[in-house]
């Protein structure tokens, strides 16, 4: 692999004075941050040129940094003192953001699909309108119900500025699918899962157009072509997160949309916003500001009573009844959900078949 430095931040020239301790001189000292991002590309050098840009010694602040017993040792060690002073090379801004990111790790989609792999998920990729969605499939034995999951935002910002991989780092979602009895089914999202420099993709998808018109609809478009071909009459739509806020508008899109149960679901995003002190998410469709869905729809929405991402105030700004808003006093954005799972289900589907019953 080819490397090449990529700077993703150029800070303002900054100005300190310093004493220099040799003759107690009063000096001027100039210097500017900078942050610097590895592009690696295929070539036959990439190892010999990682080891060798490890090893050899550079300036930092005037000085020459020399190796310690290892590459990787060094590498580290020289990230952390010089994430925590002015950048007055480039080199010192790459070795810090190589350890933020996990330099020469997997990225976040590959250890994602590997996760899946694991669960024994099957893959597929499934085009929507113009974009190309993976779709994660658990189905065990033959039914005319599907469980469609829906997973949060993943990862949209960095401090720096939109992720280039917006896809989750926590495969919460992943954990609660494979607890799932019933044939299940993970719907991507547009530009996530390896997709994110796919044309037509920009990190606005991602970012303030996560839940707009043009990711609603194909994945709903995406959906549809899944589905042609089978039997399934019966759709229970699972969104947590912000997949809750997608579940809550992609469900009544479909005829066969029989049950929606969220998790920690942001169902009111200028809300979410306010509250965090973000700009509101310009371009994205808000559950809140939407007829409520058809009465056809069975709803239930779970919140944490320690969840400070999206809390019951949130959830309960949605177009819901009130009482369909169940509060789980121990938990949050996170925890500890796989452990109430199996339960939750049970419920919804006892529900359900009970109400088709009637």
């Amino acid at each position: 692999m080819a490397i090449q430095e990529r700077v993703v931040y150029d800070g303002p020239s900054r100005r300190s004075l310093v004493v220099d301790p040799s003759d107690g001189a009063v000096k001027e000292k100039r210097w500017a941050e900078r942050i610097v991002i590895l592009v690696v590309r295929p070539a036959e050098s990439y190892s010999r040129r990682v080891r060798r840009a490890a090893l050899e010694p550079f300036p930092l602040d005037g000085r020459m940094m020399r190796p310690l017993a290892s590459a990787a040792t060094r590498t580290r060690d020289f990230a952390v003192a010089m994430w925590r002073r002015p950048f007055t090379e480039p080199v010192a801004g790459v070795l810090a953001l190589m350890l933020l990111t996990g330099f020469g790790c997997a990225s976040p989609s590959a250890q994602f699909t590997q996760r899946a792999a694991d669960l024994g998920l099957r893959a597929e990729v499934v085009p929507g309108t113009v974009f190309q969605h993976v779709v994660l499939l658990r189905a065990e034995r033959p039914s005319r119900t599907l469980h469609i999951y829906l997973d949060g935002d993943g990862t949209p910002w960095h401090p720096w500025g939109p992720a280039s991989d917006p896809t989750p780092r926590n495969p919460l979602v992943l954990r609660l699918m494979a607890l799932d009895p019933e044939p299940s089914l993970y719907l991507g999202r547009p530009c996530y899962l390896g997709f994110s420099q796919t044309p037509p993709c920009t990190s606005a998808l991602w970012t303030t157009e996560r839940y707009s018109e043009t990711v609603v609809s194909s994945m709903a478009t995406a959906l549809s072509r899944f589905l042609e071909g089978t039997e399934v009459d019966r759709l229970v739509w699972v969104g947590y997160s912000g997949g809750g806020t997608l579940a809550m508008l992609l469900a009544p899109r479909f005829k066969r949309t029989t049950d929606l149960v969220t998790i920690a679901g942001n169902l009111d995003i200028d809300a979410w916003a306010d509250l965090h002190g973000y700009a509101r998410l310009a371009g994205s469709l808000n559950p809140a500001r939407l007829p409520a869905l058809p009465e056809r729809i069975h709803q239930r929405h779970y919140a944490g009573g320690r969840d400070r991402v999206v809390p019951r105030e949130v959830i309960a700004r949605g177009p819901i009844d009130p009482d369909a808003v169940i509060v789980i006093p121990t938990y949050d954005h996170i925890c500890c959900w796989e452990a109430i799972w199996p339960t939750l289900l049970v419920d919804v589907d006892g529900v359900s078949a009970s109400e088709r019953r009637r």
